[in-house]
């Protein structure tokens, strides 16, 4: 990345015929500045890219173990949106901040205090102006020529504030290069992974290489009895898991191995609605189980009844049976 190559400001607005910087002195202090930028510019451009890519990778890990929450989710984008903050504040403080040679000065100066004060001195002299006496004008082109002299001397390059743009280049590359890798491996799980990283307000189901037919969102059991639920691999599965988890609410893991292309499950007798979870959770929703009583009978009503004196027929009902119960 390179720092865009903006002409370099006039220091001052002399009247006409009043002495200026030495072109060379002013070359120098605009590459040094355009170097400064650059690798400043460049030192951002890493932090951000490598904070956004850590973050997306922390993601899809986060999303092979479980479900990852909506607001880890928003942490993990917030952490990058400050990475990403980087380059504005690089800019701000690299590119605006340095616009005049005196800001560029001021920058020498805490490397080499003597070299910097003297230049911010005779940059001042000709923003300055001068009284058009000729003695002063005299006297400041000699100062000006004698510090352009001096600094000829001094590598401004060794002024450059601490960076270290390889180490952030390696930074970056790192998470940058294990994102490519996994986008290549794994495109379907990596887009899943980059649109829930990149919208963690948006309801978006992770992506998952064990795949099973869609559950409904209500399985209806009978009330009090042991019940049989069955879960099966659809045909476009990328994993077939040899054991999977069922969890009802709070309640420890039910366990059933792979037979053939699905898992059967042994629900123990329930009393209240609960919450289904499989595990590994596939890209399906959590089902609802809802118990429910089996029929019974209430009353109990023949059609014809004969009278004691066999004469006649009357209806006859038996009512308050007791309700059944398993055994």
């Amino acid at each position: 990345m390179t720092a865009p190559q903006s002409p370099v400001p006039k220091t001052a607005s002399p009247r006409e015929g009043w002495i200026a910087l030495p072109p060379d002195l002013v070359r120098r202090l605009g590459a040094f500045r355009r170097r400064v930028r650059r690798i400043k510019l460049f030192e951002a451009a890493c932090a951000a890219l490598g904070g956004v890519a850590v973050g997306f990778l922390t993601l899809f890990l986060l999303d092979r173990v479980s479900d990852t929450s909506a607001w880890v989710r928003g942490l993990l984008f917030a952490a990058a949106i400050v990475a990403c903050g980087a380059i504005p504040w690089a800019w701000h403080r690299w590119v605006w901040r340095q616009r005049s040679l005196e800001q560029v000065a001021r920058l020498i100066e805490r490397r080499f205090p003597a070299v910097g004060d003297e230049l911010r001195g005779i940059i001042e002299i000709v923003r300055g102006g001068g009284a058009g006496e000729s003695k002063s004008r005299t006297l400041c082109e000699a100062a000006v020529a004698q510090v352009a002299e001096r600094s000829a001397r001094v590598d401004f390059r060794a002024a450059t504030p601490p960076s270290r743009p390889w180490r952030w280049a390696v930074g970056a590359a790192v998470p940058l290069a294990a994102a490519a890798v996994l986008a290549a491996l794994a495109p379907d799980a990596a887009a899943n992974a980059w649109a829930r990283f990149v919208a963690p307000w948006r309801t978006i189901d992770r992506f998952t290489f064990a795949r099973i037919s869609p559950l409904p969102a209500r399985l209806v059991v009978p009330h009090g009895e042991p019940a049989e639920v069955q879960v099966t691999l659809r045909d476009d599965t990328r994993w077939r898991p040899q054991e999977a988890q069922l969890r009802i609410g709070g309640q420890p893991p039910l366990a059933a191995r792979l037979a053939g292309e699905g898992y059967a499950f042994t629900i123990p007798p329930q009393t209240t609605d609960q919450q289904l979870v499989l595990s590994p959770v596939w890209r399906a929703r959590a089902t609802h189980l809802r118990f429910h009583h089996r029929p019974r009978i209430s009353s109990l009503c023949s059609p014809r009844e004969m009278s004691a004196s066999g004469s006649a027929w009357r209806p006859s009902t038996v009512r308050n049976l007791s309700p059944w119960k398993p055994k």
